[in-house]
């Protein structure tokens, strides 16, 4: 009875080990049976028009950033070499110059100049003045310019424009596009891959249908290449050369700044020594102005007094005359 028990035992082990090794070698033929064996061809003539969107879309990663972080966790060599190879970062330029200028010509002049020297050039250009204002007085002239130069002597121009007048403002600002850029260039390279994929797929379309919807997302992604490429060409523009809005007014004189009470006791009397006499002397040019332009008026106003007083000192006389040659 006994041996009877232990041989159904053993026998039942063996029927659960054959069965757990044909559970086991189904699994493993399952999962490692290659997931896209199916031919292009077989693809593409059975049931290629509902396919053709997601075929394209999956050829290629559907977000820069999925590009990105896979490439960042890869550690071949390649991925490192790319990483090395991003060095710098993309930076806009913009700064602003105001200025003032005894020599407007002379400034103007060796503004350009040098402006042409460094391989820079003028965006645009307006000069303001010379005409009449309504106190018959002649308008100082005003030169606005907006100049793009090189961004390794970006610096150097605000040092430069100092020897050509009186700077009154300065102002510099830098934008990092750096992120911006590298993420549209990843956009763009991604966009590439998909069109060379799709391109694929287009000369291997058979189905009128499957082709115009080929062409049609083609155009889209063409479209969208197009767009990517123009902004990053105006950002290396923008980052090569560097923009600087210069503005030089034309002015007679210096202007001097009143001292404060740090300037001591003798420098203020002074200021206000010079300040009246210059006054006195504004004053009396003034004047003389207006009695020069006066004049005309005074000669006329003289000869008619000298008429009415001549005519009043002699009236009685021509009275009597008159008198006696009526009688």
């Amino acid at each position: 009875m006994i041996k009877k028990v232990a041989v159904v035992l053993f026998m039942t082990l063996v029927l659960l080990g054959l069965i757990g090794g044909c559970g086991s070698k189904s699994s493993e033929v399952k999962t490692s049976a290659p997931a896209g064996s199916m031919d292009m061809a077989g693809q593409i003539n059975s049931g290629f028009s509902n396919s053709v969107s997601d075929k394209a879309t999956q050829a290629v990663p559907t977000s820069p950033h999925t590009a990105t972080e896979t490439s960042a966790n890869d550690s071949s060599p390649t991925a490192v070499t790319q990483e090395k190879l991003v060095d710098g970062h993309k930076i806009i330029q913009t700064g602003t110059i105001s200025m003032e200028s005894l020599k407007f010509d002379e400034s103007v002049s060796k503004t350009l100049d040098y402006v042409t020297s460094i391989g820079g050039y003028a965006e645009s250009s307006n000069i303001q003045g010379q005409g009449i204002s309504s106190g018959n007085t002649a308008l100082k002239r005003t030169a606005n310019y907006i100049f793009r130069v090189p961004a390794d002597k970006y610096t150097d121009f605000f040092t430069k424009m100092k020897g050509y007048g009186v700077v009154t403002l300065e102002q510099s600002q830098g934008q990092d596009i750096t992120d911006q850029y590298f993420d549209t260039d990843a956009r763009l390279k991604t966009l590439k891959i998909q069109e060379e994929r799709e391109l694929m797929l287009l000369q291997q379309a058979i189905k009128l249908s499957d082709i115009l919807e080929l062409e049609k997302e083609l155009n889209s992604v063409r479209y969208q290449i197009e767009s990517y490429t123009g902004t990053l060409r105006k950002w290396d523009s923008l980052v090569s050369y560097s923009t600087v809005k210069v503005t030089i007014r034309e002015v007679d004189e210096a202007i001097i700044i009143v001292p404060t009470k740090e300037k001591g006791l003798w420098a203020r009397m002074a200021y206000s020594f010079t300040s009246s006499m210059k006054q006195l002397g504004e004053l009396t040019q003034g004047f003389i102005v207006l009695l020069v332009a006066l004049l005309p008026f005074i000669v006329v106003l003289g000869v008619i007094l000298i008429v009415v007083l001549y005519i009043r000192k002699n009236f009685k006389k021509w009275l009597s005359i008159v008198k006696k040659d009526k009688r």
